[in-house]
């Protein structure tokens, strides 16, 4: 799942403003304030989620134990959807800003979705 994933946010264009930032100075952590606020968001949202689903699942939507396990699966697989269009930027707001333009982006959520 991952490699599909990475090589559709590794073929994102560099944009002007991104160009036009200084160097990181190499004493700088790797993963930035702003990148530890979404993987936390992330991590805490799928694990609200899929720890609800095995234990509840039944009940709240009324299915069987097959169907409960379909979902669960299902569920992770649309978080890790969620999860690609939101790593795209990551300090933006509107994450599907120039969505149109990176064709191979929307090619591989084709195929992997």
């Amino acid at each position: 799942m991952d490699t599909l994933g990475a090589l559709a946010l590794a073929t994102e264009q560099p944009t002007k403003e991104l160009m036009e930032k200084p160097p990181v100075d190499q004493m700088k952590p790797l993963i930035s304030n702003i990148m530890w606020r979404n993987l936390l968001a992330q991590a805490l949202y799928q694990i609200a989620i899929l720890l609800t689903l095995p234990f509840k699942g039944e009940s709240l939507f009324r299915v069987s134990e097959k169907v409960k396990d379909t979902l669960i699966f299902n569920t992770f697989v649309l978080c890790q959807v969620f999860n690609e269009f939101n790593a795209r930027k990551l300090e933006k707001k509107n994450v599907f800003k120039e969505l149109h333009k990176n064709k191979l982006f929307l090619g591989i959520m084709v195929i992997w979705g």
